[in-house]
């Protein structure tokens, strides 16, 4: 039964593999079939592009286990094409070549989106610091930054109206704060007053774009002079974040 690795030692026996599969490639090559030889150099060729996009997969970040477990997969094809199973061999190669580029694909994909994250925290840190908010935990963050947590919350002290504790989530950034906490009642106009402040700092520094509204309390119409109110407790808002930051 085949143990998993990990780390250096699976990047090291995956190296192996792909200097094997390499020899084992150029062995095949030089093979000559009685029958149907182009059918094989096809193959053999296939093969080849394959064992490219296992070494791009690795080194996109995709699980050296994973590739490793792929380059396995891949020798064992080689050999059943110096045995003649074509069609296992045509099966078995598309099938890697899209697993491998779906999950090269997926890798990517996430660090672009964590590089967004990263970007947004950074000119919300900021923007809170030019507003004059203290933040609170900044060890915290660093280490939850550190770790590639799912989700990031800055709390931060506005120092005159209260604490905003906002966590920076895939493509939002999601508000809880007792600002405008009167009594039984939140007041609106003083809660969403601030975050337009934040939301203004953010798009004049960095152009990012952002609008929190809340489920529970009715954003106020700067036009209307109405005020939202719901019960005492915390406010929550959730703002939708696009652009980017310079």
């Amino acid at each position: 039964m085949r143990q998993g690795l990990t780390g250096a030692s699976a990047v090291e026996r995956l190296q192996q593999l792909i200097d094997e599969m390499q020899q084992r490639l150029e062995e095949i090559e030089a093979i000559h079939f009685e029958a149907g030889p182009g059918r094989q150099r096809d193959l053999a060729t296939r093969l080849g592009r394959v064992q490219g996009i296992l070494v791009a997969a690795e080194s996109a970040g995709v699980s050296p286990d994973l590739v490793a477990a792929w380059a396995v997969e891949l020798d064992g094809l080689r050999t059943s094409l110096v045995e003649g199973r074509f069609e296992e061999v045509a099966d078995g190669s598309d099938r890697l070549r899209v697993v491998a580029t779906e999950s090269i694909d997926q890798v990517r994909s996430e660090h672009e989106l964590q590089l967004q994250r990263q970007a947004v925290l950074a000119a919300l840190r900021d923007s809170c610091r030019h507003l004059g908010y203290r933040e609170l935990n900044p060890a915290e963050l660093e280490r939850d930054l550190e770790n590639a947590t799912s989700e990031w919350t800055l709390l931060v002290d506005t120092r005159t109206k209260g604490r905003i504790s906002f966590t920076i989530g895939a493509g939002t950034i999601t508000a809880e704060t007792s600002m405008g906490v009167q009594g039984d009642r939140v007041n609106g106009d003083y809660c969403f007053a601030e975050f337009a402040r934040i939301e203004e700092q953010l798009s004049r520094s960095y152009g990012l774009q952002t609008h929190f509204e809340s489920g529970t309390i009715q954003r106020p119409d700067p036009t209307s002079g109405r005020k939202g109110a719901r019960r005492p407790g915390a406010s929550t808002s959730r703002s939708e974040f696009s652009g980017g930051s310079s």
